[in-house]
């Protein structure tokens, strides 16, 4: 399978591998990065989350769906 993405579970955000020498070189690299599959990427960077989800991490550091916060009344 292709890597072509970097997977930050301290930023629980995705990195183009085509641009690590770029976020290297600003300094905003997070030092945690780890390659993940594309088919990950498409699950959960390129997909939008199910109802009442977001975003976040597993057990394992790896992305998953998680319950989104609930909103504040106001």
């Amino acid at each position: 399978m292709a890597q072509n993405y970097y997977w930050s579970p301290s930023k629980v955000s995705f990195y183009p591998v085509s641009m690590a020498s770029a976020y290297k070189s600003a300094g905003t690299l997070p030092a945690d990065i780890q390659l993940v599959d594309d088919s990950v990427f498409q699950q959960f960077g390129a997909s939008p989350a199910p109802p009442g989800q977001t975003r976040g991490k597993d057990a394992s550091n790896l992305p998953g769906w998680v319950d989104a916060p609930a909103l504040a009344a106001g």
